[in-house]
């Protein structure tokens, strides 16, 4: 599950990059368990966020709406104090946690003769 996130990229007139990133929420939820997140929050609140990652691509906006929602849902103070960090920085760290999580592809089509 999960949308993709795709970029194309045109080099030249005989090179052009599709960039593909891909997240789940599957991916999310290990993520979640190996940090020990999302700790204070329920079911509810938990099912409707990995849908959410499953329904929308990995930009930079909805990276940072999971980590918020993660971050609200978590022991904070604990995570504060374990990892010595202040909110902010935590947030960040999560949003780097999530970005570990995505995949990315490249399709490359190359019609130089010289390769």
């Amino acid at each position: 599950m999960g949308v993709d996130l795709i970029n194309d990229y045109e080099l030249s007139l005989t090179e052009k990059i599709k960039t593909i990133e891909h997240w789940s929420g599957a991916e999310i939820r290990l993520m979640c368990i190996r940090k020990n997140y999302f700790t204070c929050g329920d079911s509810d609140a938990y099912n409707k966020m990995l849908k959410y990652v499953d329904e929308v691509p990995p930009t930079v906006s909805n990276i940072y709406m999971v980590a918020e929602c993660i971050y609200r849902h978590s022991d904070t103070e604990e995570l504060m104090r374990l990892y010595g960090f202040d909110k902010n920085e935590l947030l960040g760290s999560i949003m780097f946690e999530i970005q570990d999580t995505i995949h990315k592809f490249f399709e490359v089509e190359c019609n130089r003769p010289d390769l």
